[in-house]
């Protein structure tokens, strides 16, 4: 969990924690046993004395299905509500989901007005417009909010993880003073109970200012719009080959999150034993997350999630980006930075909450 605060365009990380969890109780980016995930929740938000009410919350692992597609042209017609643009969707969504949608949640990043704008050089509209589509099964996005009722909160944002590490991007950014940097973008979270690939094409900047109206201490905060999924891949059980290891310390109010020492785990003899198993895990993975988006290894690579300093991770890495894969860290402007990688989706659903009060749009959320 992180709770951030802002005030006159300043952040304030008021608290960040981790609290375990009976095993089994979350599982590959679901909730298996809401009360005690609930009371871990409770537990957590008593120590660290945050009194919210209100929790955004990440659903993501094999939990959720992100498909992009293209809608054709006329299935919108012009002036179309927000509904039925949704139905529309929802229609062709259809076409490439193997599941009912009436047993999902889901939501979409497209063509977000009622009246889409014409592309350059297609003054009609009629050129198709990309679509990703965000599902999760509904029982597992109630898993969550009960989870979250269990601690006496309630949930009122459900977002998809890949958006809440972008999101993580941007307030690294924001808290560097740095722009955003152009092109592509692959974020690889390794995390203990889901792991994934994300990536995302032309990243847009945050916001009309730059320089050091885009630093913390700036009058507002950037826009915070997400770049374009092009691909979110799960890796189940990669996060579990990279054991956790010992906490670096603690500083004053934000525990430490525990960083990959590169350890794989498994009984002797097995192919679950060594550095090996883990970079051809992720390795894989990678490999598939590039080509669903259709680019080739050279872009900007961040490492997220517990293992995000697993020596194995970064090893494995530095064939797809350009140079070594860089460690998120959104933390580092307001806390410890040695234990930000592991809050890497909360930071960024904390900082979306932050932006979803200094304007009307919210971005995706379901």
């Amino acid at each position: 969990m992180v709770a951030l605060s802002a005030d006159g365009g300043e952040l304030t990380l008021l608290g960040a924690g981790l609290e375990p969890v009976p095993p089994g109780a979350l599982w590959d980016g679901a909730v298996r046993d809401a009360d005690a995930v609930g009371a871990a929740l409770g537990r957590l938000l008593a120590r660290l004395r945050v009194r919210c009410r209100l929790l955004a919350l990440a659903i993501g692992g094999g939990s959720v299905l992100v498909k992009r597609f293209s809608l054709p042209p006329d299935a919108v017609a012009p002036g179309t509500a927000p509904d039925g643009l949704r139905e529309a969707v929802a229609r062709e969504a259809a076409r490439h989901i193997p599941f009912h949608l009436e047993s999902l949640e889901f939501d979409y990043e497209g063509p977000s007005s009622s009246t889409p704008e014409a592309a350059p050089g297609d003054p009609e509209g009629r050129s198709p417009r990309a679509v990703v589509f965000g599902a999760a099964p509904r029982e597992i996005v109630l898993e969550h909010c009960r989870a979250a009722a269990a601690a006496g909160r309630e949930a009122t944002r459900v977002e998809l993880e890949p958006y809440a590490l972008h999101a993580a991007v941007a307030l690294a950014d924001r808290l560097a003073g740095a722009d955003p940097e152009p092109g592509a973008l692959a974020i690889v979270e390794i995390g203990a109970s889901r792991s994934a690939v994300h990536v995302f094409g032309d990243v847009p900047r945050n916001g009309p200012a730059s320089g050091a109206a885009g630093r913390a201490s700036g009058p507002s905060p950037p826009a915070g719009v997400p770049g374009d999924l092009l691909a979110s891949v799960p890796a189940p059980g990669a996060g579990r080959l990279a054991e956790d290891g010992p906490p670096a310390g603690a500083a004053s109010g934000v525990e430490p999150a525990r960083s990959g020492s590169g350890r794989a785990t498994g009984p002797p003899g097995s192919r679950e034993v060594g550095a090996e198993v883990f970079e051809d895990r992720i390795g894989a993975v990678v490999r598939e997350a590039f080509r669903e988006a259709g680019l080739r290894p050279g872009i900007r690579l961040l490492v997220s999630g517990g293992g995000a300093r697993s020596p194995a991770a970064r090893a494995c890495l530095r064939d797809f980006g350009c140079g070594d894969p860089v460690v998120l860290d959104p933390l580092a402007g307001l806390g410890p930075p040695d234990y930000g990688p592991a809050y890497s989706v909360a930071a960024g659903l904390a900082y979306q909450a932050v932006l979803d009060r200094s304007r009307p749009e919210t971005g995706f959320r379901s």
